[in-house]
């Protein structure tokens, strides 16, 4: 039986490409860079912010100082745009709503810098997540999963009866190093033959079908 779902927040339950693009070729004009297109953005998510950043300079060489200052330029550009427009998949809020309703224990791990992670979440999403952990300061993006560890311990979450949810490989990877099968979101950034490669538990095409993955088990004796 499930009774907790953790979710990825980039391309699985916010659709945030097109204000991380705009942040991101705002930031690239400012320093004389060539912008960058949504589908390259999509390519460059899922593995922390420096990776983000790094394969949107496409190679070009900033000192420390410089890349400091393009890093908080695009900082302070992404979660305004994202506050502003950044909007749930079709069909998520209704899926987050029923799954509460069902008594499913919600939570969000990202790799998206933890306090950004917070606020949009509380933003798009009051009061549905247990609790939300981003990327931390002195810790690897996912699939390393030590950030997460404590919220397991602080909650009690059997990873047996737990459920990760995401739109990319990297997520299929944190739901192994979590001991949880994984449910791979195609609505997201990564292309569906690629998730099927990787073989998840679950392939989930709409947010009806994790609704009803989970009612299956809650029927299985």
């Amino acid at each position: 039986m499930i009774k907790n779902l953790v979710f990825d927040l980039d391309g699985t339950l916010l659709d945030t490409i097109e204000e991380i693009t705009k942040a991101l070729n705002e930031t690239l004009i400012d320093f004389s860079l060539p912008e960058i297109t949504v589908a390259e953005g999509k390519s460059f998510l899922g593995h922390g912010t420096e990776h983000l950043l790094r394969h949107a300079l496409k190679g070009a060489i900033l000192d420390q100082e410089t890349y400091q200052s393009f890093k908080d330029a695009y900082m302070k550009r992404q979660i305004v745009y994202q506050l502003e427009a950044t909007r749930p998949f079709p069909g998520v809020l209704a899926l987050i709503n029923d799954l509460i309703n069902r008594g499913m224990r919600l939570f969000v791990y990202s790799n998206k810098p933890h306090p950004f992670a917070v606020k949009l979440i509380e933003a798009r999403f009051p009061g549905a997540f247990e609790a939300v952990i981003g990327q931390q300061p002195g810790h690897a993006p996912k699939p390393n999963v030590a950030p997460f560890l404590p919220i397991l311990e602080k909650y009690g979450v059997d990873p047996q009866t737990s459920v990760y949810v995401g739109d990319s490989l990297v997520d299929i990877k944190t739901a192994a190093a979590l001991g949880m099968r994984a449910a791979a979101v195609t609505w997201g950034y990564v292309p569906r033959e690629r998730l099927l490669e990787a073989q998840p538990a679950f392939i989930i095409d709409r947010p009806g079908q994790l609704l009803q993955a989970v009612i299956n088990e809650e029927s299985q004796p």
